[in-house]
Formats: C-alpha cells, sequence, structure tokens
C-alpha cells in the first residue's frame, strides 16, 4: 500500500474531511488531497505530524511505497 492510500485510509478511519486534517498539519487540502493521490509526498515534519496524530509508525506508514522510499533516497543524492 503507498503512503497516499494509508494517510487517506487513516484519516476516514477518524471520521476526518481533507480539511480538518490540513488544519490539524497546517496545510493546505489540496495538499492532503495531492498527498492522497499520489501527486506528491508529505516532508518529514508532516510525516511525523501524521505519525503522531494517528498512532503509528514511521514503518507503519512508508514501510510498503517502494516510491516513496526512492524518491527519498534520490533527494538524498542529489543534496550530497
Amino acid at each position: 500500500m503507498n503512503i497516499g492510500i494509508r494517510i487517506k485510509n487513516l484519516r476516514i478511519e477518524q471520521g476526518m474531511s481533507q480539511e480538518q486534517l490540513a488544519n490539524q498539519l497546517h496545510v493546505t487540502r489540496q495538499t492532503v488531497s495531492n498527498w492522497e493521490n499520489n501527486k506528491n509526498y508529505p516532508d518529514m515534519s508532516s510525516l511525523k505530524m501524521i505519525s503522531d496524530e494517528y498512532g503509528v509508525s514511521f514503518d507503519e506508514l512508508l514501510k510498503e511505497d517502494e516510491a516513496f522510499i526512492k524518491n527519498v533516497d534520490e533527494t538524498k543524492k542529489k543534496m550530497s
């Protein structure tokens, strides 16, 4: 399962709208929509807030999303 689907499922399980989650994370609703539709990924700060909000580990959020892991690896290489 990719991170976008995971975020969406967690949000829906809590009965929250995209707008409500966006307000809690201090981002726009469009940002949450983009995450859920895999148009882009949350930054590490947002991932930490999502992890805290839903009581899930980073591992649970990220482990199965190969595209996200590849994106992080590529970004790290560019910054080196």
